[in-house]
């Protein structure tokens, strides 16, 4: 299994404190199984996870998909969708 999820800090609105909600995308998840093999420092594992899924996807725009755990009834990401970004409204997905 993984040592830890990654999760995202967001805010969803002018008035929120805030949220902080792991990620379970089962790329995310691989991305950072993979990276973990790679590197064998945990800092540059870290580093390399979150140049790919916080630094890269700045340039993309980024959805999410949110659902909660069937026990718990805690909100989790359960996907990540990122298509290109093509200004501030998303009109098609290439």
């Amino acid at each position: 299994m993984f040592d830890k999820l990654p999760s995202y800090k967001f805010r969803c609105c002018d008035n929120c404190n805030g949220h902080e909600i792991f990620c379970e995308d089962i790329e995310a998840v691989e991305l950072y199984r993979k990276m973990k093999r790679v590197h064998k420092n945990v800092e540059e594992c870290e580093y390399s996870v979150k140049k790919k899924l916080f630094d890269w996807m700045k340039g993309r725009d980024l959805y999410f998909v949110i659902g909660t755990h069937f026990l718990y009834g805690t909100p989790l990401i359960i996907s990540l969708i990122y298509p290109k970004y093509y200004g501030e409204y998303l009109d098609r997905f290439l």
